[in-house]
């Protein structure tokens, strides 16, 4: 379980069978299954429209010549960034897909820090990441209009693939997905949308609307391998999936080393609105976010519930598993106040999830960050469950 921030830049048994298909012909060693990760990395980029323009402020020093109202001159902002996403596969029950997404900032070629973490689920498509061979199946080529439809070799890590490529374009918006026709896995998209028009200082001191920006993205798969992860294969027990409301509470703090953070504040609240085995489906609420929808799976670093038998098993200091990819490590911490703890290490920052040895529910977290010259960090522990 992470919390997204404002750096935030993704049928029947044949499902299963599809998925491990890619894995085992992509070269993977052992055999195909729950413990499988797939890995893309992408960058994104914002490029300004306009070089500056206005808001709305009655203390601005612009004024409309037309209307009178003032407003703030500023530089038009533009960003760029680098990122993996991974998804580990976790259950194939049923014949469908219960994965854990997670996403990290990249600098250079390794993992800077987290962004998010959150559960997937399907049969038939798994966001933008997977669709079923048989429904890929069913698009007829289509070399004109919106979508097109296009079939053909692709290369990607010194393998070639028969692939179809859905181009789609919306408005200023355009974007392209390329999906390996046998297993269905995504090999690599690309999109661009144009922003909404700012205000800006037009002819004659008088307000006007510029170009919008336009957001570039685009992503690939990376690599795949199998992880010493806990979780795979992992079922909620009947008492947590009888839970219908968990609450954190905590505090978060901002500040520059040596300095005196600025503290708040925190609640973060679940509410479990369905519950299998495989996954609980729940809404997170967090000041200024809103109602987030998530997919939590059992028995992964930073579910809200952890297998006994797991916490027991995990020796203090013991690496569980580092990725060659991403750069990320797993570190069990062992027993300490009462719970059993993990750490995730993706460069600077820190992830550590506390769990109850007993209930295996997950009783406190903490996530620290350096940005720039800041550090930030957030600190919770379990209010209520019921």
């Amino acid at each position: 379980m992470m919390f997204p921030t404002r750096r935030t830049f993704l049928a029947s048994g044949a499902a299963a069978a599809a998925v491990a298909a890619f894995i085992r012909d992509a070269g993977a060693e052992e055999r195909p299954g729950p413990g499988a990760r797939l890995t893309w990395y992408g960058q994104t980029a914002s490029i300004p429209g306009t070089y500056n323009q206005l808001a709305p402020d009655a203390d601005g020093e612009w004024i409309d010549q037309r209307t009178g109202e003032r407003y703030t001159e500023f530089p038009t902002p533009g960003a760029a960034a680098a990122g993996f996403v991974t998804l580990d596969l976790e259950s194939t029950e049923g014949g469908e897909l219960v994965l854990w997404m997670t996403l990290l900032l990249a600098q250079g070629s390794r993992a800077s820090g987290f962004i998010d973490a959150n559960g997937l689920v399907g049969t038939r498509s798994v966001a933008d990441y997977w669709i079923s061979p048989e429904k890929l199946a069913e698009l007829a080529p289509r070399a004109t209009g919106s979508p097109r439809v296009i079939r053909g070799p692709y290369t990607a890590g010194g393998k070639t693939y028969d692939v179809v490529r859905i181009q789609s374009q919306s408005g200023g918006g355009w974007s392209q997905h390329t999906y390996d026709l046998k297993s269905g896995v995504c090999l690599a998209s690309g999109t661009t949308v144009v922003g909404a028009a700012p205000l800006v200082r037009d002819t004659g001191n008088m307000t006007g609307r510029g170009a919008g920006s336009t957001s570039i993205s685009w992503l690939r798969i990376a690599g795949l391998r199998r992880t010493s992860l806990p979780g795979p294969g992992a079922r909620f027990p009947g008492a947590v999936m009888s839970l219908r409301t968990v609450r954190y509470s905590g505090t978060r703090s901002a500040g520059a080393a040596g300095s005196s953070p600025l503290t708040l504040p925190i609640d973060a609240t679940f509410t479990i609105r369905s519950a299998r085995p495989t996954h609980l489906t729940a809404g997170l609420v967090l000041p200024g976010a809103g109602d987030l929808e998530r997919v939590v799976v059992p028995g992964v670093i930073g579910s809200l519930w952890m297998d006994p038998a797991t916490l027991t098993s995990s020796g203090r200091g013991s690496r569980l598993d580092t990725d060659s990819l991403t750069g990320v490590e797993a570190i069990a911490l062992g027993e300490q106040s009462g719970t059993v703890s993990f750490s995730l290490h993706a460069g600077a920052a820190r992830r550590t999830y506390g769990y109850d040895p007993r209930s295996g529910l997950l009783t406190r977290f903490e996530f620290r960050q350096r940005a720039g010259l800041a550090d930030e960090v957030t600190a919770m522990r379990l209010a209520r469950a019921s």
